[in-house]
């Protein structure tokens, strides 16, 4: 069966459709991004400058990558007897240099294996599918803990890293592929990313760049080349978000200015976007958990949510900076709403 022409295919988007093939293998030709271009025999894609080669066997499928017929880096992903995600390892001259195990679906354990021996190594932890920490550590010894912090409806409040000691152990890069999307990363002397770009059928799709001050992030710069829309981000001393920019082909689109507590969390946030500012105020209470969230447009008052827990809370919503309708929420769903007009109540509605 011929691929189509030009589709970039990784060994995910393989091992889904050969699983059940022992011993399978196709040849393409390719290029040093790895993508799978069009099929052919094995003679004549070694023949290519780039050539890549597929080959499954049972729950196993190794994606190689040859440069002037030269064997240049493969990608091994195992499944599970479910068919979901096991393992991903990737090899350069024979060696690992990237592996990352899975559990139910999500990645348990990323390990980097540095120039000069040295192993890097992040373990997630989470709670109902939800990320709550990572831990990261190179040759046994932590470098840094990030504990992730969401409000009652699922948003991230705060990422709070604590770093441990640091040593310099050698730039590094990596890339992988899968359902389709090959993601290129590059990394500084202390493991911390500086580059990222994801392209999907040959296109650049995403680059980020990342600039670093004293252990902490400083600026973001991210851009969709084909959209023209480009986010720059700038952090305060403490590595916490101070401003985001988005322009879309060199026009600015929005203005966003944040504004922290001294525990991390976000306290203010102001939004202007086509000549109007939005500002959004979050209070908490003595546990840290989020009290009321008060949404401003233009000086007015849109909405405001007051939580009495982390499953219960009341919505005032505002037309032109009149309260117009109170709605109470238990456990996230809608149990009571009043209609109101100048100040009173002119209908009310329960829901059993």
């Amino acid at each position: 069966m011929k691929a189509p022409r030009t589709l970039v295919l990784s060994a995910v988007l393989f091992a889904a459709a050969h699983l059940s093939a022992l011993g399978q293998e196709t040849w393409y030709s390719s290029n040093g991004a790895g993508m799978a271009l069009d099929e052919m025999e094995a003679a004549r894609a070694l023949a290519q400058a780039w050539s890549l080669r597929i080959s499954t066997a049972g729950r196993v499928t190794v994606a190689t990558l040859f440069r002037q017929g030269d064997e240049y880096q493969s990608t091994r992903s195992e499944y599970a007897p479910n068919g979901g995600l096991a393992r991903v390892a990737i090899s350069q001259n024979g060696r690992i240099v990237e592996e990352t195990e899975f559990l139910a679906g999500l990645p348990s354990v990323e390990r980097r294996f540095l120039a000069g021996g040295s192993v890097e190594e992040t373990k997630y932890t989470y709670q109902n599918n939800t990320l709550v920490a990572s831990e990261r550590s190179v040759d046994g010894r932590q470098v840094a803990t990030v504990s992730y912090r969401y409000g009652p409806d699922g948003r991230l409040l705060s990422a709070r890293e604590n770093a441990g000691t640091r040593s310099g152990y050698g730039r590094s890069s990596s890339w992988s592929m899968r359902d389709g999307i090959l993601d290129l990363r590059t990394y500084d002397a202390d493991g911390r990313l500086e580059s990222y770009r994801r392209y999907r059928d040959s296109v650049l799709e995403l680059e980020e760049h990342r600039t670093w001050n004293a252990g902490s992030l400083a600026r973001v710069r991210r851009s969709e080349p084909e959209t023209g829309i480009l986010l720059e981000e700038s952090y305060d001393d403490a590595g916490k978000l101070d401003t985001r920019v988005t322009t879309l082909k060199g026009q600015i689109m929005t203005t966003e200015h944040f504004t922290w507590t001294k525990d991390g969390l976000l306290a203010r946030s102001e939004k202007t976007a086509d000549g109007h500012r939005t500002v959004a105020t979050l209070t908490y209470d003595q546990d840290g958990s989020l009290a009321v969230e008060r949404v401003e447009l233009d000086g007015a008052p849109v909405s405001e949510r007051r939580y009495s827990s982390a499953t219960a809370w009341v919505d005032d919503a505002y037309d032109n900076g009149v309260l117009f309708a109170r709605s109470w929420y238990e456990n996230g769903r809608l149990v009571k709403e009043e209609i109101i007009r100048d100040g009173l109540t002119v209908r009310e509605r329960t829901f059993p």
